[in-house]
Formats: C-alpha cells, sequence, structure tokens
C-alpha cells in the first residue's frame, strides 16, 4: 500500500527513457527541487542526514518505491521498471542486491556516467534513454550516430552524480559543476550541440550495435559460432568482452605495434583515429578492457575486433580470424595470449574451441588429432598418464607390492622415543 499522494501535474515518460531523466522533467515541468520532488514519489534517504538526491536512486529502487513511483504519476509500476536497470541485470549488467549497484567488475558494468546521442537529446527535449547507460552503448541505431561522451563546454563526462537537489533541472543541458562542488555554478552547456560521427546503416558500426541490441533484448545469442548451440546474453557478452579485452591491451600499446597487425584492416577510419593509447579515467589503467571503456571510439573498435571472430559461421574460420588477435597479444603478454583460462572464469566452451582451433596450427600432428582438430568444435582434453607395458594393477592384494600377496607385511614405525635415558633416573 502506498502512502504518498498523487501529483497535481503529470509529464509522461518518453518510450526507452530512464527513470533519473524523467524525474528531472517532473521537476523542470513543476519547477520544483529534487530534494521536496524526491519524498513527494517515495523515495526516502538511504543514510540519515543524506538527502535522496545524493545518491544513484535511478538504478534499482525497491518494489515498494516502485509502487510509490506509480501512485503519485498515474503510470503503471511496470511503465516505471523498464525505465530503472533492472531489466538489463544478468543480461547486459549485474547488479548487487545489497548495495543495489552495478556490478562494474561484469559485463562492463558502469556504476557511473552516460552517453547520449546529442540529436535525441534535440528531439525529445532533453530526455535520456536508459540504455545510453550501459557499457556495450556506443552508438545511436534512430539515427545511425556514434553516441557522445563529454560535454563540448567542460569536456567532461555526464551523469556521473545524480543531479543536485538544491537545484531545478533543465533538461538538455550539462548538469556538471564549473569547478567539482555543488556549491559552484553549473556549466549548463547545451548538449544538443555536441559532435557526433554519423555512419550509413550498412556500416559495421551500426551493425554490430544492432547485433548486441538484438542479443540483450532477446536474452540469448544465436549468430556465428552461437548458431548451432544458442547461449544466454550474459554469456555471449562476457565472451565479446574477454575478446575485446585482449584487443584493448593491443591498442594501449605504442600505435606501430597495431600497425604492424591487421585487426584494424576492416574498420572505419573514423574510428581507428580515435583509439586512444590509454584510457585517461579507466578504473585499471594497467588492465586495459577490465572495465568498460570511457569511450565510445574505443568501445566500438573493441566490440567490432571480437564480432568479427565471433559472429563466424565454423570454429575454423573463426580460428583464423582470431590467429591475428592472439598473434599481436603475444607481442605484449604471451602469457596472456597462450592460457585462455585467464581470460575470464565465465567464458563459454565455445570461445575456448575457437582459441584452440587458433593455435593447433603450430602444434604437431598427434596434437591436433587429439583435439580434434578436423572436428567442428576442437576440444582441450588432458594429457592421459601413460602406463608402463605389462604394468601389474595397482591393488591391496597385487602379488609384487609390499604388503600385498605373497609378501611381508610392512613393519610399523616404532613410536618408542630414540631420546637415552638418564643414568641418574634409571
Amino acid at each position: 500500500m502506498s502512502f504518498v499522494r498523487t501529483l497535481p501535474i503529470r509529464v509522461a515518460p518518453v518510450s526507452g527513457e530512464a527513470l533519473d531523466s524523467w524525474v528531472e522533467a517532473i521537476a523542470h515541468r513543476t519547477d520544483t527541487y529534487l530534494n521536496d520532488l524526491l519524498p513527494a514519489l517515495g523515495f526516502l534517504p538511504r543514510h540519515e542526514g543524506l538527502s535522496p538526491a545524493r545518491w544513484d536512486w535511478s538504478g534499482m529502487p525497491t518494489d515498494l518505491e516502485l509502487e510509490s513511483i506509480a501512485s503519485a504519476t498515474g503510470i503503471t509500476a511496470g511503465q516505471v521498471h523498464r525505465m530503472t536497470l533492472r531489466p538489463y541485470d544478468q543480461r547486459a549488467l549485474v547488479l548487487n542486491p545489497h548495495s543495489r549497484r552495478v556490478d562494474q567488475r561484469l559485463l562492463w558494468g558502469r556504476a557511473r556516467g552516460s552517453r547520449y546521442c546529442p540529436v535525441c537529446l534535440a528531439e525529445s527535449g532533453g530526455r535520456w534513454q536508459v540504455s545510453w547507460r550501459l557499457g556495450w552503448s556506443f552508438a545511436c541505431l534512430v539515427h545511425n550516430r556514434l553516441l557522445a561522451d563529454d560535454c563540448p563546454g567542460c569536456l567532461r563526462p555526464q551523469r556521473m552524480r545524480p543531479h543536485s537537489g538544491y537545484g531545478i533541472p533543465i533538461p538538455g543541458r550539462c548538469a556538471n559543476t564549473t569547478r567539482g562542488s555543488d556549491k559552484h555554478p553549473r556549466c549548463h552547456h547545451d548538449l544538443t550541440s555536441a559532435p557526433s560521427l554519423p555512419f550509413p546503416a550498412e556500416s559495421p558500426v551500426i551493425q554490430a550495435q544492432h547485433l548486441l541490441a538484438t542479443c540483450i533484448d532477446t536474452g540469448r545469442a544465436d549468430f556465428g559460432i552461437y548458431a548451432a548451440d544458442p547461449q544466454p546474453a550474459r554469456v555471449a557478452l562476457a565472451d565479446i568482452r574477454a575478446l575485446a579485452a585482449r584487443f584493448l591491451m593491443v591498442a594501449s600499446r605504442p600505435a606501430d605495434l597495431m600497425s604492424d597487425t591487421c585487426l584494424t584492416r576492416d574498420m572505419p577510419a573514423e574510428i581507428v583515429t580515435r583509439i586512444p593509447t590509454q584510457e585517461r579515467t579507466s578504473r585499471f589503467p594497467d588492465r586495459p578492457g577490465a572495465s568498460a571503456p570511457p569511450g565510445a571510439p574505443s568501445t566500438a573498435a573493441a566490440v567490432l575486433v571480437a564480432l568479427n571472430i565471433l559472429n563466424q559461421p565454423a570454429f575454423a574460420e573463426a580460428g583464423q580470424r582470431m590467429r591475428t588477435l592472439v598473434e599481436a597479444v603475444s607481442r605484449v603478454s604471451p602469457q596472456a595470449a597462450l592460457t585462455v583460462s585467464t581470460w575470464g572464469a565465465d567464458i563459454s566452451p565455445l570461445l575456448k574451441s575457437v582459441h584452440l582451433a587458433a593455435a593447433l596450427h603450430r602444434r604437431p600432428l598427434s596434437e591436433q588429432l587429439r583435439h580434434r582438430a578436423v572436428t567442428s568444435a576442437p576440444e582441450s582434453h588432458p594429457p592421459t598418464r601413460a602406463r608402463r607395458p605389462n604394468a601389474p594393477a595397482r591393488s591391496p592384494l597385487s602379488p609384487g607390492r609390499a604388503g600385498g600377496y605373497g609378501q611381508p607385511p610392512r613393519k610399523a614405525r616404532s613410536t618408542r622415543s630414540c631420546v637415552r635415558p638418564c643414568p641418574r633416573c634409571s
């Protein structure tokens, strides 16, 4: 049962809009501070003395909060649920049920920040899509453009923290502070003027984003090597992340290493020239790709390299495409190139078969036969221990063993002390 009152002015949400964007639109329409609006919607502080606008309440609200928002705004709880990150849980990201935050260690989850399409902001009046917050979103499928990362005014990413509770949001404007504190004025630069790269609909960048969106929406992957054995979306995205991380490892090194490979041969030149040598805001600068890349160009490039391997119809062809990546990674870290078990604990056996197919051409014929290289899906088998010919079975009653049939029993160890007794005490 909800104890909130219905708001006198209602604002309908836009299709695919994020919850925080919709609440900010209501605050702008009613000319109300967020500190006054959030309690009216049923949001309460998580900690004493902390205002509701100081924590990220839009990712995973509770069921009671969903019902309260629905009662106050006049929409259904299902509509509010679709405006959060909860529908993407266990598909495109992993939500921590205790902290209700995105786990950044898995599936390129982004706990903070959001990319955006300037054209979408201009057409919708500054409303933000919830899918822009995913680490897998790098292109707009409506306008076929690369998503923008930073504000063109302050040159900083967007939505890294909730909007201040002591201000009225302005949709379509940058809400970053000028000096990193709520006491200073806001940037308020027009985000619709941000530059973004357009691409044709048949571009590999747009096609890759289409494939990821279909995989996430349906919850299953049935493309390329997964066609014969469809996998959950989380498993396929883990494979893409593992391959993309290896590409970013090569891209973070000097440019001559990238130029010596064919990894970017079929990639648009606008993407290649915008790949940074090192992500400036990465949580793991020594391990590129361990977390979601903050830049849309580097994300698009890494996903293109991964899908160029996984979207092949056969394991042999995927292995040939992967061979180029493995050889490039071996120049940076030979162990990371050869040991697929270090690529992630959640990768699929199909990716391991592709890695095996990429490396079998250098192994002797006996190894290729043992791993079934001529089959459609090579498998890794542990080497079997060779037994000596005519070796007796290891049985407790086998003749020839100490303690066995026809042999004297083993002598038990003496428990007596070997220390010589004292003459005075004897």
